[in-house]
């Protein structure tokens, strides 16, 4: 039985984490880390990127889940999060919708301009240059609101990066 445990061990620690980043769930989310797996997220952007760790204080609350990339030099990086319903059942929003206009709202009152409408991208989604290099995307997908916090990404790789998390 010791042999068919360490055979196990060792498959579970090769397999994984080759497709996948690190992450952090709670009960009935979404894998944040599902959404966009290495292979997707570098093929979209045809550069390697690599998972990082998600910080220890970040929640993992009902129907929340988050997961962290970035380039092998760490100049860009990206989180994902993802909302299911669950999540949303207990705010004032109560819904996916109402929630992903919320969310489109406060990231245009913060950017201080509207919207960029990335269209064909699951329900609606959006992209929300900020200052510098940092960007946001929302994406209003069927099970759930996808938030992309960017930094260091164009327009362009950004659009890539929902393309690969949105459908």
């Amino acid at each position: 039985m010791a042999g068919w445990k360490s055979a196990f061990l060792v498959l579970l620690a090769l397999s994984p984490a080759v497709a996948t980043g690190q992450g952090k769930s709670g009960p009935r989310a979404l894998d944040a880390c599902g959404l966009a797996t290495k292979v997707e997220l570098e093929e979209a952007l045809k550069k390697k990127v690599q998972s990082r760790p998600v910080p220890p204080g970040t929640p993992t609350t009902l129907g929340v889940s988050t997961c962290m990339w970035a380039t092998a030099n760490g100049r860009q990086t990206l989180s994902v999060t993802t909302y299911t319903q669950e999540a949303l059942k207990r705010t004032q929003t109560r819904t996916l919708a109402t929630y992903y206009d919320a969310l489109k709202t406060s990231n245009a009152n913060n950017a201080g301009r509207p919207a960029i409408v990335l269209p064909g991208i699951a329900r609606h989604a959006s992209y929300f240059p900020a200052a510098g290099t940092l960007s946001t995307v929302l994406i209003y997908r069927h099970d759930s609101i996808v938030v992309i916090n960017l930094t260091g990404w164009s327009k362009d790789e950004a659009t890539a990066i929902a393309k690969a998390a949105g459908n």
